[in-house]
């Protein structure tokens, strides 16, 4: 029996970083700022302690990531390039609202899906060669929104071309959602 797994190249990967799409849909999006992450704050993030010390940082990264914090009113998302630290909410009572760099540097710390993005990013990819891992990293702040998980959708876009909308949320189901009638767009 033949394989059904679909193999992506390392482009495809990188196609979708928060960084190589967000310009060309800004205006469609909730307001964020990218700072790229210095390799000591990457190297932290892989450590097995939580050391909350600002001063173990670049005084510049530290800077603008408060910076970032207060343009967005005070309240962010924060992720990495592909993914977020949902699976490490516990750490901030439940929430992934950040309120400080601590804030920030605890749920990434805890979080198994911010080590997979920093350590197999590229595992799987047809032509991965030598190459395990991005040359660069950023942390991606978001504006703090309260989102309904119902409405959470991945949009599929193609030379400009909008091919196809899906429930994000797989793991639930929300019947107002299966009783909207299919649309052509």
């Amino acid at each position: 029996m033949a394989s059904t797994s679909v193999e992506y190249t390392v482009q495809q990967v990188d196609n979708c970083r928060f960084t190589s799409w967000y310009e060309a849909l800004r205006v469609h999006s909730i307001r964020s700022i990218a700072i790229p992450l210095p390799e000591e704050f990457v190297a932290s993030l892989l450590q097995d302690q939580i050391l909350v010390q600002e001063d173990l940082y670049p005084s510049s990264f530290v800077a603008a990531v408060k910076d970032a914090i207060h343009r967005l009113g005070g309240r962010v998302f924060a992720k990495l390039d592909w993914s977020s630290a949902k699976d490490a909410k516990w750490i901030l009572a439940n929430s992934l609202c950040c309120r400080s760099f601590a804030d920030i540097l605890m749920l990434l710390k805890a979080s198994d899906f911010i080590t997979h993005d920093l350590t197999q990013a590229y595992d799987g990819c047809s032509d991965v060669g030598t190459k395990r891992r991005p040359d660069t990293f950023h942390l991606v702040l978001k504006k703090w929104c309260h989102l309904f998980d119902s409405m959470h959708f991945r949009c599929f876009v193609r030379a400009k071309k909008l091919l196809g909308i899906s429930q994000r949320n797989c793991t639930e189901r929300y019947d107002f959602l299966a009783s909207e009638a299919t649309q052509d767009t």
